[in-house]
């Protein structure tokens, strides 16, 4: 005889398991509202990005400032960046007008006027220069007068030694042979005949002419004295002074080479 109780007769109670059988969880599906919503608020901020950049560049035309900003993620920011997401996640602030320049200062006072200088004295009159010597001109063929008449007065006894020292290459060392000569030619002056003749030649600066001396009873001779180009004047060589020295059996006093019987013809 068996005896039956509640719980035998508890027709929910799971033979198999012992126990009772727990309740299905509900499935939980895609929530089709939340999706819509999320699409839309995508476009409209992907629609909203774009015509912002192209005002900002047309605002950017006119010299204007205009500042986007996005707004951070929900809960990493504070109250106010949370609230700007909510609004779309973008901000737009007022264009910003360049703050005025500063106005320039004041023009600096300008500074007192320089006292006037003193009147500048005049300045002496500056002495004239000294006329500067002309160089002397170079050398022209002397005529044979010339050349003549210069030994002439340095053999007359009645030149000074300056004159006669201004006339000969040896300058006042050349006066005593020149008196010497002279003091000769006075002794033989009656049977010693001197002249100068033709042609004159010049070579550079140095002069050339025909000495021709002759004695009674014997042929004329002929010998050439040079002169040269010096202080801007023709003066007898020391060689045609010693020349001259010899043949009158005088002593030379310059350094100077007689020559030949010709004298000096080159």
């Amino acid at each position: 005889m068996s005896i039956q109780t509640d719980y035998d007769l508890d027709e929910s109670r799971d033979e198999d398991v012992g126990r009772y059988p727990q309740a299905a969880v509900p499935r939980r599906g895609v929530h089709w509202p939340t999706v819509a919503v999320s699409a839309c608020a995508a476009m409209v901020v992907g629609v909203a990005i774009p015509g912002l950049v192209l005002f900002g560049m047309h605002l950017g035309d006119q010299e204007r400032q205009v500042v986007v900003t996005m707004a951070s993620p929900a809960g990493a920011g504070t109250a106010g960046s949370t609230a700007d997401a909510a609004s779309g996640g973008v901000t737009v602030l007022d264009p910003q007008v360049p703050a005025a320049a500063p106005t320039s200062a004041a023009a600096a006072p300008a500074p007192a006027a320089a006292p006037a200088a003193p009147a500048a004295t005049s300045a002496p009159a500056a002495s004239a220069a000294p006329a500067v010597a002309s160089a002397p001109e170079g050398p022209s063929t002397p005529g044979i007068a010339e050349l003549n008449g210069q030994l002439q007065r340095g053999l007359n006894s009645a030149t000074s030694d300056a004159d006669v020292a201004a006339a000969i290459e040896g300058g006042a060392a050349g006066v005593p042979t020149v008196r010497a000569v002279g003091n000769a030619l006075n002794i033989a002056a009656g049977i010693y005949r001197w002249d100068l003749t033709d042609p004159v030649t010049v070579t550079d600066e140095v002069a050339r002419a025909q000495l021709v001396t002759s004695l009674p009873g014997t042929a004329a001779s002929e010998a050439t004295l040079k002169w040269y180009w010096m202080d801007g004047q023709w003066k007898l060589s020391n060689d045609s002074l010693c020349f001259l020295a010899h043949r009158a059996m005088a002593t030379c006093t310059v350094p100077g080479n007689p020559g030949g019987p010709n004298g000096h013809p080159l």
